[in-house]
């Protein structure tokens, strides 16, 4: 029974000396010397297999021993054959002076426990405290960063290229570009008496006859009103091209209260086209000829005469 004890511990050992000579661990400080308040590199690495797996040990805030860790660990790794080494870079600093032992670090590898070699740090003050005088002092000199003038002489040369560049464009622009002085035509529309534009218009439709060509009397009632529309819209004011023939009607009757011939002459012509327009009405030939002539009757009857004319009419009635 005790023979068997002893080989199983003789088996276990010699497992344990196999794992740990197949990896290898070290941990090393970039110094070993340290100003209160400064930083120094700290790398844990691992020598294995590239079929091993092992896990390192994890530091977020202090390491033992009392070492402050200033940011988590950088991973990097480089393969060397069949092997490969896997590093963590930590950053690390101490704000009192003194002799920092950190202890031995341990890396777990199937299950065993491989420990890496104890470190020292010592932390220094390069200067002296006056703790009497209760004066705050700073643990480092204010760094003045170095000037960095090639910087400086890139702005600057960019910015002389950028107004060079400016003034070659706006000396190319005066030198080449056309200067041509536009003027501005302002096109004089002719404003015509809107009793002669009708007069012409009902001339036309006179002289064209489209009430005598079969199927046409709706095409002759439609622009013998629109000419009435457009003339009453240009001598009353009243928008008689959106509006039906009532509404015309209605909105002209305060206007043409002292010319009752002229308001029924436009009425006869209105409905008489409202029947072959909306109603298919067929109207005979001198119905016809009889809308062309009281449309010229309206003309007369409503167009606008000028003031010496109009005082001439007023003097001849009275005499």
């Amino acid at each position: 029974m005790k023979y068997l004890r002893f080989c199983l511990f003789c088996i276990g050992l010699l497992m344990a000396v196999s794992t740990q000579a197949n990896v290898s661990v070290n941990v090393a400080i970039d110094s070993t010397m340290l100003v209160i308040g400064d930083q120094a590199g700290l790398s844990l690495s691992v020598n294995q297999p590239m079929d091993k797996q092992v896990t390192f040990p994890l530091y977020v805030d202090t390491l033992p021993g009392g070492l402050e860790v200033v940011e988590l660990p950088q991973v990097d790794s480089l393969k060397e054959g069949e092997r490969c080494v896997v590093t963590h870079h930590y950053r690390i600093t101490a704000f009192e002076d003194s002799l920092y032992l950190l202890s031995a670090l341990p890396f777990v590898c199937e299950g065993e426990t491989i420990w890496s070699k104890p470190l020292a740090l010592k932390v220094i003050q390069p200067f002296e405290v006056d703790t009497a005088s209760h004066i705050l002092a700073d643990i480092k000199d204010i760094y003045r960063a170095p000037i960095y003038w090639w910087g400086i002489a890139r702005t600057v040369l960019l910015i002389l290229l950028i107004l060079a560049l400016i003034g070659v464009a706006y000396w190319l622009y005066r030198r080449f570009a056309k200067r041509e002085t536009s003027e501005v035509i302002v096109e004089q529309v002719e404003v015509r008496d809107p009793w002669e534009v009708a007069l012409e218009g009902l001339d036309r439709i006179k002289q064209e006859k489209t009430w005598q060509q079969t199927g046409r009397q709706k095409v002759y009632f439609t622009e013998l009103t629109d000419i009435l529309r457009n003339y009453a819209d240009g001598v009353f004011g009243v928008n008689c091209m959106e509006l039906p023939s009532s509404e015309i009607l209605k909105g002209l009757t305060p206007l043409l209260k002292d010319n009752k011939e002229a308001l029924l002459a436009l009425k006869m012509i209105l409905n008489l086209a409202d029947l072959v327009k909306f109603a298919k009405w067929t109207a005979m030939p001198n119905e016809c000829e009889d809308s062309l002539k009281q449309a010229y009757h309206f003309l007369e009857l409503t167009r606008p005469r000028p003031a010496e004319e109009t005082a001439q009419d007023e003097k001849t009635e009275k005499e």
